[in-house]
């Protein structure tokens, strides 16, 4: 049984996964503030101060400040990815609320562990295609 489409599919989700972080990171939502509050990975805020050390100041009654209302919508390769993969998401989110909770950044933890997730969910699926196509040729 050849691996064609788990190969194709991990090359994929890994790629397109490569193209959205360096847009976030080259786009001015990225590093913005990323020190202190946030980083923005597609249209999701993951934060950078688990612990809270350098908390924004409330936002004035009368001013809208773009910290607190930093908000895109996501292009369509950001929707595919996360629909495709959401398995892979669904756990990630997982893992970076728990691990927040023990202090662990977001940005860490999701940097590191989504790409793995990604990897792992389309070898997945990518394997059920072709031992689906394998046994139609039988």
């Amino acid at each position: 049984m050849k691996k064609r489409w788990s190969l194709i599919l991990r090359l994929a989700g890994l790629g397109v996964f490569s193209l959205i972080t360096y847009q976030s990171v080259r786009s001015e939502h990225g590093y913005r503030n990323y020190p202190h509050q946030y980083f923005y990975w597609g249209a999701g805020r993951l934060g950078s101060d688990p612990l809270h050390r350098h908390p924004l100041p409330p936002p004035s009654p009368d001013a809208w400040e773009p910290e607190y209302l930093c908000y895109r919508q996501p292009t369509w390769p950001e929707r595919a990815l996360v629909i495709s993969a959401l398995p892979a998401f669904a756990t990630v989110a997982a893992l970076t609320a728990g691990l927040d909770r023990l202090g662990v950044r977001e940005v860490v933890t999701f940097l590191l562990s989504a790409p793995l997730f990604i990897l792992a969910w389309f070898y997945y699926v990518g394997w059920l295609l072709d031992r689906w196509r394998w046994r139609l040729r039988l």
